[in-house]
């Protein structure tokens, strides 16, 4: 095989794992969370996504919005009452939630959108195997039609060889002339 043909193949094989990585991981796009304080009596906290927060007090259930792709919030309890404290986020078909009933209890949670418990390595690890399996797979038929090509065109120019080095067989004998009629 020549240093063309194995640049190519290696090109190719980079050039889908690459692909195969970049699709199996996923894109960081950001999405709008709902963050929920849940209480009956008066409370102060925080909100926010990565990079941003937003100190908050009230009294109640109080309903926020934040956009990123990581959130928190957090509320303490103003009083030292037994009622429960919730705190949680909901995006993206996730939701996440943490409640407390001590006296001048705090409930604190976070949600990240693209935490996966590991599944997103093993997806990626299965891609850059199946996509290595059909390379080789490829890669070795190719090989294969190759070295077909190669016996037909080394048996073709035996075949003409063998041909050429066949002796000539000698012209048949010319017939001979039939005599003229004389009138």
């Amino acid at each position: 095989m020549s240093l063309s043909k194995n640049i190519v193949w290696i090109a190719t094989v980079v050039l889908c794992l690459s692909l195969m990585i970049n699709f199996s991981l996923p894109t960081e796009a950001e999405d709008t969370a709902t963050l929920t304080v849940n209480y009956s009596g008066c409370w102060d906290g925080a909100y926010g996504s990565e990079g941003s927060v937003t100190s908050i007090d009230g009294c109640g259930t109080k309903t926020y919005s934040a956009t990123g792709v990581v959130f928190a919030i957090n509320a303490q309890k103003d009083d030292d009452s037994t009622d429960e404290l919730c705190v949680s986020i909901s995006v993206a078909g996730k939701q996440e939630s943490e409640c407390t009933t001590a006296a001048y209890g705090v409930a604190s949670v976070g949600l990240d959108i693209f935490e996966e418990e590991g599944s997103d390595w093993v997806l990626m690890i299965q891609v850059c195997c199946g996509a290595i399996v059909l390379i080789v797979i490829l890669f070795f038929w190719w090989r294969k039609r190759q070295q077909k090509k190669l016996i037909a065109a080394a048996v073709a120019q035996g075949v003409s060889q063998a041909m050429a080095s066949q002796p000539q067989a000698p012209p048949p004998p010319a017939a001979p002339a039939a005599p003229a009629e004389k009138e």
